[in-house]
């Protein structure tokens, strides 16, 4: 059997919530108090979005010291006169700075191990054009160049640079020459790296000692003035390996053990225990080692020796030694 169903109208129930859902309520309005809520959250939402992208943005800037999409390495320079002042940073650890002005002689800044290099250099006179080559620990090369002037000298007098051979070592001076001081000397053996000594005192010299390497090399010499004038040295020396003197105490402490060493043989020992000469038969030169023992008496001992290879190479040994362990 079908039924129908009937709506009745005049239920007030039903009615009611009809018209209640139909039109949402209050005439299809919010009431005062909701709106003011949405607002309020939708600004604080907005509010946060705007912090957030902000504080995003200040971390993006100072992550990077120059700024968002910066190029390294960095490079810039400030001039005082006849100095000049190179700052270089980069993202990698730099190797070197190699510099030249006018395509001249090259000069070499070591990096260390830093990424940030700050180093004054002096201006040559007149128009000048300065090329830096900046290398990494990576091996990638960024060529700089800059063109600079120098202001006219008044001083334009060359230092002197004087070499002194003393057995296997060499005594370096440099001197100043007219009115202005010295500001650094370099020296480099073939192409191993530049090692530099800075003027002190009064800057009117720089004395520095070596030794000279084994076989034919060619040493670099370079004194600079404060008014960037300079003086190289080219020259060739040849280096000889010295004798290697040991000396140690035996277990017991009673004797005295001395090893000579050359690899061309030992040509000559000259040696003075307590101020008395210790004789060395002929047989036991001429071989490249020699060893030695000589007995301790109980006070302080006090030993000198001299020897002296087949190619005339020459080292000495003083020390002071007591009796027992």
């Amino acid at each position: 059997m079908n039924q129908i169903l009937s709506m009745d109208s005049n239920n007030p129930s039903f009615g009611n919530n009809y018209n209640n859902n139909m039109n949402g309520g209050n005439n299809g309005k919010l009431d005062n108090k909701t709106s003011k809520r949405i607002f309020a959250i939708g600004m604080i939402i907005f509010g946060l979005a705007m912090f957030i992208s902000g504080l995003l943005g200040v971390i993006d800037y100072f992550s990077t010291p120059e700024g968002p999409g910066v190029e390294y390495p960095i490079f810039a320079t400030s001039q005082n006169d006849n100095i000049l002042t190179i700052s270089v940073q980069n993202d990698v650890a730099i190797d070197v700075i190699e510099y030249s002005w006018n395509n001249g002689r090259v000069s070499e800044i070591l990096g260390n191990g830093s990424t940030e290099i700050v180093r004054e250099i002096t201006i040559p006179e007149g128009n000048n054009v300065l090329t830096l080559n900046i290398i990494d620990i990576n091996g990638k090369t960024t060529t700089k160049t800059e063109s600079v002037v120098g202001p006219k000298l008044e001083d334009t007098s060359l230092p002197e640079i004087e070499v002194v051979v003393v057995s296997s070592k060499l005594n370096i001076t440099a001197k100043t020459v007219g009115t202005a001081k010295l500001s650094y000397l370099t020296y480099r053996w073939n192409d191993d790296e530049e090692i530099r000594i800075d003027a002190t005192g009064d800057g009117s010299t720089i004395e520095t000692t070596i030794d000279v390497l084994n076989g034919d090399n060619t040493l670099t010499i370079v004194a600079v003035k404060e008014n960037g004038i300079s003086a190289e040295r080219v020259a060739t020396y040849t280096g000889i390996k010295k004798p290697v003197i040991e000396v140690k105490k035996d277990a017991d402490g009673l004797y005295l053990l001395v090893t000579i060493s050359h690899e061309s043989g030992i040509k000559s020992v000259d040696i003075q225990l307590n101020g008395r000469n210790q004789v060395v038969s002929a047989d036991q030169l001429g071989q490249p080692t020699l060893d030695l023992k000589f007995r301790l008496k109980e006070d302080s001992n006090t030993i000198e020796i001299e020897a002296t290879s087949m190619d005339g190479s020459v080292e000495t040994f003083t020390g002071t030694a007591s009796r027992g362990r």
